[in-house]
């Protein structure tokens, strides 16, 4: 009869083993967290990017239509529409107090 005994010499890097894949098993849990959130920036980065770039052409049109209302030609084109006449010799009148 043969007589089976669990193997008495354990190996001492068992428990390193079993430690190294516990790490490798969070690294990799933790770089593909790390690769979302970076993503996740990037995304919001060129949202944010395209934003801008649509203020920025807005404010350039704003820039253009008031460049044109306060062209010297549209000034006195709207003075003539409401009767205003140039004055060659201005009176001034202070107010002093």
């Amino acid at each position: 009869m043969t007589i089976i005994q669990p193997n008495k010499n354990t190996n001492p890097l068992r428990g390193l083993n079993a430690v190294l894949v516990v790490m490798l098993f969070v690294s990799v849990v933790a770089s593909i967290s790390l690769c979302s959130k970076a993503e996740s920036f990037r995304f919001e980065a060129k949202k944010l990017k395209n934003e801008i770039d649509e203020a920025q052409l807005v404010n350039a049109e704003l820039k253009g239509r008031i460049m044109n209302a306060v062209d010297a030609e549209s000034i006195d084109r709207i003075a003539s529409e409401k009767g205003l006449i140039k004055d060659r010799n201005p009176q001034w009148v202070f107010a002093l107090q």
